[in-house]
């Protein structure tokens, strides 16, 4: 028996192929795949933790590493207790792009009160360039917590998810920023901000899977592994149509109406 439930959201932040999915499913599904886990948008994902006679579900959401899609960032943050960032052992701009984007990011969403914690990834690789002795000396002020993870062999990742959900246990989100109108407070003033758009809340789909979003994604001409590239309108635009014949198909009236006023949004810009 708890004492209380309590749902919690946090974000696994940082650059494309840190490892973020990889350490979530290492920590909610215990599982390992050697193949590159792209994010599109995001992706949510939920685990139960017993901590101090409370069970914490933790609404885990990934979101996409492509530092262009403020919006969908920006978005993601809103209503989070807490942030891991993550860094790949192997690529020292990893960090150091934590700090010149994503804390200030989160921050300017969720203010400096958000629980923060750095994991180190691809600790079981040879060609380490973040050292360990540099990052404790250096950074243990910047963060609550510091962990040296790796997704593959499951080197103290359930140890940091559940650092965080310790952490976030007594954290709220900062007043008046949680609940906006998701849609509202997008921007769309760019073909790539309408793209995100569509990434962002088509990950919410009940129903609609990452195997969906890639094909509907290779079939208008996007490819998901060059999202900073520039994207023709064209593609984004058969894209969208493309969304919205799928949720037709899996009769998602919310579905269809969100996409389509994405669109007429976009379409009615200044």
């Amino acid at each position: 028996m708890y004492f209380r439930e309590i749902k919690k959201k946090i974000n696994l932040l940082g650059n494309p192929a840190v490892g973020k999915t990889s350490l979530i499913l290492r920590y909610v599904k215990d599982v390992f795949g050697d193949g590159y886990l792209k994010t599109i948008g995001t992706n949510v994902y939920s685990k139960d933790v017993e901590i101090i006679g409370a069970n914490v579900k933790l609404m885990i959401q990934d979101v996409m590493g492509e530092k262009s899609y403020e919006s969908v960032h920006e978005n993601s943050f809103r209503g989070s207790a807490g942030a891991i960032f993550v860094a790949d052992a192997t690529r020292i701009d990893t960090l150091d792009d934590i700090f010149d984007y994503w804390i200030p990011k989160y921050e300017s969403i969720t203010g400096d009160s958000s629980g923060k914690i750095l994991t180190v990834n691809k600790t079981d690789l040879d060609d380490i360039e973040i050292e360990r002795e540099y990052v404790l000396k250096e950074l243990s002020r910047d963060f609550e917590h510091i962990f040296f993870t790796s997704a593959k062999t499951g080197d103290f990742v359930e140890e940091a998810f559940n650092e965080m959900a310790s952490r976030v246990l007594f954290k709220t989100a900062t007043p008046g920023k949680s609940a906006p109108k998701p849609l509202d407070e997008f921007s769309l003033d760019t073909p790539q901000d309408l793209l995100g758009a569509l990434f962002y809340f088509s990950s919410g789909i009940e129903g609609f899977e990452y195997s969906d979003m890639e094909g509907l994604s290779s079939q208008s001409g996007i490819d998901i592994f060059a999202l900073e590239a520039p994207i023709k309108e064209k593609n984004i635009s058969e894209f969208a149509k493309r969304l919205v014949r799928w949720c037709q198909d899996n009769s998602d009236e919310e579905c269809v109406n969100t996409m389509r006023d994405i669109v007429n949004r976009y379409k009615k810009r200044s």
